[in-house]
């Protein structure tokens, strides 16, 4: 556990230092804002039952779930995929994000957990898609 909020703590730290650049994008890849996530959703569903403790993970998933790396990623040569579909699926992210935020800060323990299994199905239905496969 301690060693997941270090980890955590190095990417809050190292992946806003590694995008800085002349011209100010961000060169991180969505990897890294995938990691940060994934440790985000962990603690929301650690506190489903707290509301004002899920929200601040909840805030976090917004602002890593609204990094341009997931434009840069549908840029790639190498990216495998329907561009479209990688953006609805992104969007449904978003939209079930915001019902859970809207939960969490009515302190509403049970639609925070209701509105937090859709938001995860989002993340898996695009994982199922479009994460790479390992070899």
């Amino acid at each position: 556990m301690f060693r997941r909020r270090i980890a955590a703590a190095l990417l809050l730290v190292v992946l806003p230092l590694a995008a800085a650049c002349e011209d100010a994008t961000p060169k991180y890849s969505l990897h890294g804002v995938m990691l940060q996530m994934d440790w985000e959703t962990k603690q929301v569903e650690r506190n489903l039952g707290s509301p004002s403790t899920a929200l601040s993970s909840l805030e976090s998933l917004k602002r890593w779930g609204t990094d341009p790396a997931f434009e840069r990623h549908l840029a790639r040569s190498s990216f495998q995929g329907d561009p479209a579909e990688f953006r609805n699926l992104h969007k449904l992210f978003l939209q079930r994000l915001d019902a859970s935020l809207m939960a969490a800060r009515a302190n509403d323990p049970a639609r925070v957990a209701s509105t937090y299994a859709p938001l995860r199905m989002s993340c898996e239905l695009c994982h199922a898609k479009f994460q790479p496969k390992p070899r």
